[in-house]
């Protein structure tokens, strides 16, 4: 510590301005050539009763200094100042005076210090700044990253109930930024991609990129590997603002987040598109529902897109009671936490299963409900308000989770929606000819194809007979690629399911809102 040269010939100076120079380190002469003057200064800085010096012996020593920490604290100028005073109260009255260890461990538990704390500066501007270019349109469109919901350079937060595959979404779409390929028939720039998942270990993350990788070819999997970062953080310190003395202060991680997002850009010589967190609990710190703790943190993510250019997505909460609500009765105000997460965001995402409205309307039965998810754009200030796309989630066997897929619900028509699922499963069976879903949707609907419905109702009916096992896919062998003459970009193909025309339930998605990881 600063604490080991105090010139006693200067205690005659104003209490401030010692304590001034102690914490400068600015002091010649040994302490206990002066400790018997430093009681009167030290008392008089604090403005508290302190025994006599040299008087706390063993045994009441750490009681003594948490009191007299808890008296400093709101005095020192800043939490990092606190261990320095509270060391110059060890030496002058601990007999003998703790080590400095000690006295740090004292000052972080009492004041929230944090060792190595970053200053805080406020911006400079100029008049300059605020020039105004007169033009008659823009020099470029507004650049989008995900059709025009998230947007590079800007802040944006996706929330939702545990259990609704927010995470999922997150890994979803970062792995189609790193193809450029559109999501959900929604336009997606290409870019890497850094993703920060707070929840989750390496085992964890790995069944869950590959899972979302399994459908794809080799070499769009090699592309993704190649573009895209996902770190494990489970039981990590990833925040981005901590407190000092209760105010929200910027932490080093903000530093390493942009390095690192630079680094991936020079290495996969793609700028970085995407930056997720998850979840905001994890990064922020002090109380979600003050404003003032949520505004720095969201004000450190627009910090972060800025320096990077990428688009920053804050992954939070919301409560369960969400799921039974229509897409008319979803608002920002279904975010839990400060409005300061949804004020200062470009853009806010929901995330709930289907509501009562919406399983009646696309004909879709309660026991099957928690298999799909949806997303809904509550806030938005660079596009339309309101938007929705659905999801169906997709058991993976043998990565023993379930990613998203994109799926188009249609409204159900006349035809009892089980009558025209027994056709398609009829037909699948007696078609004689393998294909991939994609394929069989495209081929066999139409008003004049055999079941006479359209391609997207098709498409929905599928889906829905796959999460049920009514039908399967699995991969081909080589025989089969020869005789019905199979490209390799065929990965899987549509068959009946086990329990052709039956229902079947599915474990993984019982009780989802309560039991599957999000």
């Amino acid at each position: 510590m600063a604490l080991n040269n105090v010139n006693h010939h200067s205690l005659s100076d104003a209490p401030q301005a010692i304590i001034s120079r102690v914490l400068k380190g600015t002091w010649s002469t040994p302490l206990q050539n002066a400790k018997r003057n430093l009681h009167s200064v030290v008392s008089n800085i604090a403005g508290f009763s302190y025994p006599t010096p040299g008087s706390i012996a063993s045994g009441g020593r750490n009681q003594f200094l948490a009191r007299a920490a808890g008296h400093l604290s709101h005095k020192a100028k800043s939490a990092s100042d606190l261990p320095e005073i509270l060391g110059l109260v060890n030496l002058t009255y601990c007999n003998p005076p703790l080590d400095d260890a000690e006295v740090e461990s004292v000052a972080k538990s009492i004041g929230g210090y944090m060792p190595n704390a970053l200053p805080v500066f406020s911006e400079e501007f100029n008049l300059d700044d605020g020039l105004i270019q007169v033009a008659s349109a823009p020099k470029t469109p507004r650049a989008t990253l995900w059709g025009d919901m998230l947007f590079p350079g800007k802040y944006s937060v996706l929330a939702g109930p545990g259990g609704t595959s927010k995470t999922m979404l997150a890994i979803g779409l970062g792995v189609n930024v790193c193809l450029g390929q559109s999501w959900a028939d929604l336009p997606v720039a290409l870019g890497s991609t850094l993703l920060f998942l707070g929840e989750e270990d390496a085992d964890e993350v790995h069944r869950r990129v590959n899972a979302v990788l399994a459908p794809l070819p080799a070499n769009e999997q090699k592309q993704v590997q190649n573009l895209m970062r996902i770190i494990p953080a489970a039981g990590k310190d990833i925040r981005l603002a901590r407190l000092e003395q209760n105010n929200p202060v910027q932490t080093e991680f903000v530093g390493k987040v942009i390095a690192m997002s630079k680094d991936l850009t020079a290495k996969a010589e793609t700028p970085v598109r995407l930056i997720v967190f998850d979840h905001a609990r994890l990064v922020g710190a002090g109380d979600s529902n003050d404003a003032s703790h949520v505004t720095e943190l969201t004000r450190v993510m627009t910090h972060i897109a800025q320096e990077t250019g990428a688009a920053v997505l804050l992954i939070g909460h919301s409560p369960k009671n969400v799921h039974g609500k229509t897409d008319g009765e979803l608002s920002q105000a279904d975010i839990v936490g400060s409005g300061a997460y949804v004020d200062n965001a470009r853009s806010a995402l929901l995330m709930t299963t289907l509501s009562d409205s919406e399983c009646k309307k696309f004909g879709i039965q309660p026991d099957v409900r928690s298999n799909y998810a949806r997303l809904q754009v509550v806030k938005n200030n660079y596009g339309r308000t309101g938007s929705l796309l659905y999801f169906v989630r997709r058991h993976d066997p043998t990565w023993q989770v379930a990613p998203l897929d994109p799926v188009k619900l249609a409204p159900a028509t006349r035809a009892s929606g089980i009558a025209i699922e027994t056709k398609i499963a009829e037909d699948l069976a007696g078609l004689g000819q393998l294909m991939s879903k994609s394929s069989y949707c495209q081929r066999r609907s139409g008003a004049k194809g055999p079941l006479g419905i359209g391609e997207k109702q098709m498409r929905m009916h599928v889906d829905l007979m796959l999460v049920r096992g009514q039908l399967m896919e699995r991969e081909p062998t080589k025989a089969e690629r020869m005789q019905h003459k199979l490209s390799h970009n065929i990965r899987k193909v549509l068959m009946p399911g086990k329990l052709n025309g039956a229902r079947c339930t599915d474990d993984l998605f019982e009780d989802a809102s309560a039991e599957q990881k999000t």
